[in-house]
């Protein structure tokens, strides 16, 4: 009883965490605040971590309304799953690659190629 009271307890101050982490990382860092190419990215940035950071300030910080828009969608009600910085990574990618066909493979409600 007193296992599951404690990870109940646990579990909660995570959650709590989690949030507050959360709410601060939308904040404007400048080591962010970069224009760069998609292909830059892993050199200025040399671990994963900075990349994700990377891409979640863009989203918050750097990227159109519509983008942002287009990822509220999805997230409501669980239309779809994801992270907001992988959102923007996509949107980088194809405003950078501009392909003029796209291939998406195992979509789920078509987030990804919904924002071309």
């Amino acid at each position: 009883m007193v296992t599951r009271l404690f990870r109940g307890f646990f579990a909660r101050i995570t959650r709590f965490y989690i949030s507050i982490f959360y709410l601060f990382s939308k904040k404007y860092d400048k080591e962010f605040d970069e224009d760069l190419w998609v292909t830059e990215i892993p050199h200025k940035f040399n671990s994963l971590q900075k990349q994700y950071m990377f891409f979640h300030h863009s989203f918050w910080n750097k990227m159109p309304v519509f983008v942002q828009e287009h990822r509220f969608y999805f997230r409501k009600e669980q239309r779809g799953f994801g992270e907001d910085a992988f959102h923007s990574m996509w949107y980088e990618l194809l405003r950078g690659f501009r392909p003029k066909q796209l291939l998406e493979i195992g979509v789920y409600r078509g987030q990804v190629i919904s924002m071309e």
